[in-house]
């Protein structure tokens, strides 16, 4: 009895409840009344919760708001307006990665990479093994070991196994979503339409610019919406300066070097900040789509850790990699578009 109340207790402070993840298992996504509100859907009988997304209300940055760096303080002369957006409020865990790969795979999908569960689970296992004497844990903990490449791709297959319209093109008309990410070391990201420099849905053709994004589908946040999320997403506030998301003390918002005995955590488990988002300082670094060199070598991650000192962790520290690298301290956090 106390474990069932303690498996229902995880489940609704997670995004992703988990049933079970079967290799033969029903690729179709749950049913539900048209009328109704959609909470939940199903993939490979895990349960993708949309309550745990976060609707986070665009605003004006100024560069006074914040005496600290980052996108919104690098080089800025004039304010800049973050557009409203979706962000959920927990990592992707590897429970619901693995289960939209295999979907994926099913349809067409090719991944550079399979993806950890946590800090060093082999690559590709089914997940919910028992870990770190728990058991339960372990279905709950966040995907790593994946590229920028694999995470846009990824994207992708959630996009089109909810019926929703894919984010990423490998054509200017946007009639063929980006299915293939690959290990290859070579750089593309001159090449429009290729898994480093994809086509990006929008009202006029031949888009690659994020801030025109018009899908209703999942893709990784920009620097800008993840440190607006981060800090809060209110410039006026006293969160919006905390050196970390939710507070100023480290060790109540995230998992880093000096508290995660050198591993990661199940997602949820620190304060969130403000909107109620989960585990943006520590645990996993997360992919955001930004190029972060003038020759387009490196895309942005954000967040930090659990290997990584404190000061790595901040709001407005910011870090980057080669797209085609997969470490194993990185993983994503899901967002979609609101225009």
């Amino acid at each position: 009895m106390k474990r069932r109340l303690r498996h229902t207790l995880i489940s609704s402070i997670t995004s992703i409840a988990a049933l079970s993840v079967l290799a033969s298992c029903n690729f179709l996504p749950s049913k539900q009344d048209p009328s109704e509100p959609q909470k939940c859907i199903v993939i490979n009988r895990v349960e993708y919760d949309y309550t745990a997304e976060v609707k986070v209300v665009g605003d004006v940055v100024d560069r006074r708001c914040g005496e600290r760096g980052g996108p919104f303080f690098d080089a800025q002369d004039h304010p800049v307006y973050v557009q409203s957006f979706v962000i959920n409020k927990y990592l992707v865990t590897y429970e619901f990665w693995f289960a939209v790969r295999l979907w994926g795979e099913r349809h067409g999908y090719v991944f550079g990479n399979v993806g950890h569960e946590g800090t060093n689970e082999q690559e590709g296992s089914v997940p919910t093994l028992p870990k770190y004497g728990d058991a339960l844990a372990a279905k709950y903990e966040p995907v790593s070991c994946i590229s920028w490449r694999d995470a846009i791709v990824w994207c992708n297959a959630l996009s089109e196994c909810l019926e929703l319209t894919p984010v990423f093109y490998v054509d200017a008309e946007y009639k063929t979503p980006l299915r293939i990410s690959t290990t290859s070391h070579d750089e593309t990201a001159d090449i429009k339409g290729s898994q480093d420099c994809p086509y990006i849905y929008s009202t006029e053709p031949g888009n690659t610019d994020m801030e025109k994004c018009t899908a209703n589908g999942y893709r990784l946040p920009t620097e800008r919406e993840w440190e607006f999320a981060a800090r809060g997403g209110d410039p006026h506030s006293e969160e919006w300066n905390y050196a970390f998301s939710g507070s100023n003390n480290i060790d109540e918002v995230a998992w880093y070097f000096g508290n995660s005995e050198g591993m990661s955590h199940m997602v949820g488990q620190k304060k969130p900040n403000t909107l109620g988002i989960y585990d943006m300082s520590g645990n996993v670094w997360e992919w955001c789509w930004d190029w972060v060199s003038n020759d387009k070598n490196f895309r942005a991650k954000r967040g930090g850790s659990w290997g990584y000192q404190a000061p790595r962790c901040t709001v407005y520290n910011r870090d980057s990699y080669y797209p085609y690298y997969a470490f194993y301290r990185s993983g994503i956090r899901l967002v979609r578009s609101l225009r």
